[in-house]
């Protein structure tokens, strides 16, 4: 959505160690975790099935995966030890404890940011010297939704804007699917200061791409806002 001379040169003045939404995923279990975006991101029966299980994948989903689990999605009413996701294709049974601790706060977000090479650094080195927090994060669902913020965030050795820049449209969202954006977006997307912006698909809109190349290549530098 901007120039990227504009965002390199707001990365190279920033203090800051990133841009990464991030907010307590049970502010209820963390009471002093840092409120980040200070709002929920994610609903308690939401992130309670996505965390607090322990999921099996069938597969990729598809529509006749759907089909035959959603019946099966009744149990989700009717017991708390098993949860069937429509949206994954998976069951997950509750664990009897996480890794989640006063100290090792469940944090989430977008997986979708913009890190210093130092954090890269210190998260590829934590998944390294971690093996069994990293398998449980491999049974949870969408893990990169959490994985960054939760072990980038409870090192406190970093300081973050707790905003990707990123546009992304979730108000008509099902099953968490963001909008395909198009002309009629581009005045909303350039306003809200974002750098980047998705998604994107030219069989269903592909004048937005080209106003927006368009916009990025030839803005001056004097006329950016």
């Amino acid at each position: 959505l901007r120039p990227v001379a504009e965002i390199e040169q707001t990365l190279a003045s920033t203090d800051l160690d990133g841009f990464m939404l991030y907010a307590p995923v049970f502010p209820e279990l963390a009471p002093g975790a840092d409120p980040g975006a200070g709002r929920r991101l994610c609903a308690p029966f939401d992130a309670s099935m996505r965390y607090q299980y322990r999921h099996w994948w069938a597969g990729q989903p598809t529509l006749a995966k759907q089909r035959w689990l959603r019946p099966l999605m009744a149990a989700n009413l009717v017991q708390s030890r098993v949860r069937v996701s429509l949206a994954f294709s998976t069951v997950g049974v509750r664990r009897r404890d996480t890794i989640f601790t006063d100290d090792f706060a469940c944090y989430g977000g977008w997986f979708f940011c913009t890190l210093s090479a130092a954090c890269v650094r210190y998260a590829r080195d934590f998944a390294r010297d971690n093996p069994d927090l990293l398998g449980y994060f491999r049974t949870v669902l969408a893990p990169e939704e959490v994985f960054l913020q939760t072990v980038l965030v409870n090192s406190g050795k970093f300081r973050f804007e707790p905003d990707s820049r990123r546009y992304i449209d979730l108000s008509a969202s099902r099953n968490n699917h963001s909008k395909t954006l198009g002309v009629a977006d581009l005045d909303t997307m350039l306003a809200s200061g974002a750098h980047w912006a998705r998604k994107f698909d030219p069989e269903h809109d592909r004048a937005v791409l080209d106003m927006l190349d368009q916009r990025v290549r030839s803005l001056p530098a004097d006329d950016r806002d």
